[in-house]
């Protein structure tokens, strides 16, 4: 594993539940309890929260009772892989991914047989005649491109990324999700304004700020 064990993230251990489940088929709670290095109190309230949002279920086969991923925590799993590959398993945004995903699944929760959470890969072409190729995260029916502000970005870098952003969001009808993680020196009304004097709507971007 990339990261160390005292620095694990819900995101961490939501993953390493999800990946020994679906490496067992079925798969103990003790079981689990070990490969995840989790006291009982915890893990019970991991596996609770992955139940609550049907990503895995209790199943009994003969003798063996465990617990088994559902189809939309097959999905679940794929994505959060996926993310980590996209955010290049770098330690501080480890906080992103966890935001991201929380916001993803709270989006999704009271449909999910029908709405999967997805990353798409699609060829965008705006009304200027721009094609994009994008990475955009979401479900069938809601897809955003995520754009992160990080703190030890500078102004330019800042300035380039919004731009990019604004140039896209004006030209496409799509959706975006900021994660912005310069808080201290670029508040939210910051960037509210921006979007606002683009004439971007506010139900067209959500604005995250990772927990301190």
């Amino acid at each position: 594993m990339i990261y160390k064990a005292q620095h694990r993230t819900r995101i961490d251990i939501i993953f390493s539940i999800l990946k020994f489940i679906n490496s067992e088929g079925i798969a103990k709670k003790t079981h689990i309890l070990y490969a995840t290095n989790l006291n009982t109190k915890s893990l019970e309230k991991f596996l609770n929260q992955l139940i609550s949002i049907n990503a895995i279920e209790v199943v009994s086969k003969g003798r063996l009772r465990g617990y088994v991923m559902t189809p939309h925590g097959r999905r679940l799993f794929s994505l959060i892989t996926r993310l980590y590959n996209v955010f290049e398993y770098r330690e501080k945004n480890n906080d992103y991914l966890e935001l991201l995903l929380k916001y993803l699944i709270l989006k999704t929760s009271k449909n999910l047989n029908r709405q999967t959470l997805a990353l798409i890969n699609k060829i965008i072409v705006g009304r200027s005649g721009f094609r994009y190729n994008i990475n955009l995260y979401g479900t069938r029916d809601v897809n955003y491109i995520i754009s992160v502000i990080d703190e030890a970005m500078s102004i330019d870098e800042i300035i380039d990324s919004i731009g990019r952003l604004l140039f896209y969001l004006v030209d496409t009808n799509e959706k975006c999700i900021l994660i912005n993680n310069a808080i201290h020196q670029y508040p939210i009304s910051y960037f509210k304004k921006i979007f606002t004097q683009a004439g971007i709507k506010p139900d067209r971007y959500t604005i995250l700020v990772p927990s301190r």
